[in-house]
């Protein structure tokens, strides 16, 4: 027989993004939204994009239509130097996805226990 358990993991990253503000001008918004549809307006919401982006991937990947960011200034190992976007800069004290993190579990025993689990 299998048993199925619906789990919530709740972690929480805390690092700083830092940017440098005169490379993140009009002009690159434009085409960064040339990528993307337009979602981006502002540099409040490349931020959420970067640290969305930083937090799913655990840390030093490709961020796409930025770049590999630099990591507490330094560049990623083994990494080719075009790649690196040094007007990018996540500050971080421990390793992200390192963290301790809370998990939920429920048993599914039947389909409707996966919507009404919480």
């Amino acid at each position: 027989m299998t048993v199925k358990f619906k789990c919530e993991v709740v972690r929480e990253d805390r690092f700083i993004v830092e940017l440098d503000e005169a490379y993140f001008d009009e002009a690159w918004m434009v085409e960064l939204n040339k990528c993307f549809f337009n979602y981006y307006r502002d540099i409040a919401e490349v931020v959420d994009y970067i640290a969305k982006t930083v937090t799913s991937s655990g840390g030093k990947d490709h961020i796409r239509g930025i770049g590999i960011p630099l990591f507490n200034g330094e560049k990623p190992f083994g990494v080719d130097a075009k790649k690196i976007n040094t007007h990018v800069n996540i500050v971080s004290t421990q390793e992200i996805g390192d963290q301790e993190c809370e998990v939920l579990i429920w048993e599914v025993r039947n389909h409707d226990d996966i919507e009404t689990a919480n």
